[in-house]
């Protein structure tokens, strides 16, 4: 089998430990990386969901190889959303490995300003709160930048994400949910929360790395 695996820099091990794998099972793998990039600032959240580069690589890797399937790792955080809509718009089945903090949290680890995780994951006005919030160690604003945030959003200029961009933001890793044929996630609890966003019938349990698993599901995609 001619699996296209598609990931971001920080899910290049998994990549290429999914990638071994399966040529030691007798299938022809292919990873297309995405190049390494600056990190955006955080406010920019749209920054966060594509990245033309990668998608033209994957594009023109699926192209000329003509996989059978094509598995994207990750969804948001770096990693472009489109990917899924890209191998679905070039008749290719798509499976989709997503972490639920990655996936559905800016911040990228689902726990709020308070401290508690977080579990509340389609309220915009919840998270720009949470996403102003100066939380050592966490991404996201410093003290300084969270203090000042609060004067210039009264004037109406964001430093931190805004409502809307959080919003559009989570409907953006719902589509790309939703144009994945499979999504998979390493546990139970993940798959909770995605269900907030993504149809329950595509998301299945597979902890990695799950390989046969993973050949077994592509097989009943094509």
């Amino acid at each position: 089998m001619r699996v296209l695996i598609a990931a971001a820099q920080r899910h290049a091990a998994r990549a290429a430990a999914l990638a071994s794998h399966l040529s030691a099972a007798g299938h022809d793998p292919m990873v297309v990386l995405a190049a390494p990039r600056r990190t955006p600032a955080f406010r920019k959240v749209g920054r966060f969901l594509d990245d033309p580069v990668h998608e033209r690589a994957v594009t023109a890797e699926i192209r000329a190889k003509d996989p059978d399937v094509v598995h994207v790792i990750g969804c948001g955080g770096g990693t472009s959303v489109h990917l899924t809509w890209i191998a679905r718009a070039l008749g290719v089945p798509c499976t989709l490995e997503v972490e639920a903090a990655e996936a559905l949290c800016h911040r990228g680890d689902l726990v709020h300003a308070s401290g508690a995780p977080c579990t509340v994951v389609d309220d915009p006005e919840r998270c720009a709160a949470c996403c102003a919030t100066a939380t050592p160690g966490r991404a996201g604003p410093g003290a300084f930048a969270a203090a000042l945030a609060r004067v210039t959003g009264r004037l109406g200029f964001a430093l931190t994400p805004a409502p809307l961009a959080l919003r559009n933001r989570c409907d953006a890793i719902a589509g790309a949910l939703v144009d994945a044929h499979a999504i998979v996630v390493a546990d139970d609890a993940a798959r909770a929360l995605l269900l907030a966003v993504a149809p329950a019938a595509r998301v299945q349990v597979l902890p990695a790395p799950a390989t046969a698993a993973l050949v077994e599901l592509w097989r009943t995609l094509r």
